[in-house]
């Protein structure tokens, strides 16, 4: 079975391609929603790119607009990379957590 310490679940995610004055933008977006029957933090999301080998190329932070939501709440998100690596395969999205900030990652 899952287990779901956070309460939190991400929905309905969509990587697309963009371009802005001649760079090529990846845009990530989806929206984070409350599982449990209470209100809950949202932490700092963390995503990763990874090539076709499944090894992580690449990643990077970003705040959510709202740092709580009630029960049954979603939370609308977007994240770009500006320039990212041609062998990106996979983007990973997950929860900042403790190992992030002793790996350096902020």
């Amino acid at each position: 079975l899952p287990v779901n310490l956070r309460d939190l679940a991400f929905k309905d995610i969509h990587t697309t391609y963009d371009e802005q004055d001649g760079v090529t933008i990846l845009v990530v977006q989806g929206s984070i929603v409350a599982t449990g029957r209470s209100a809950v933090d949202v932490p700092r999301l963390r995503f990763a790119i990874q090539a076709a080998n499944g090894h992580e190329i690449y990643a990077w932070t970003a705040l959510p607009s709202r740092t709580k939501l009630a029960p049954g709440e979603a939370l609308p998100f977007k994240s770009r990379l500006a320039s990212p690596p041609e062998q990106v395969r996979s983007v990973k999205i997950r929860f900042f957590n403790r190992q992030d900030v002793a790996s350096g990652l902020r």
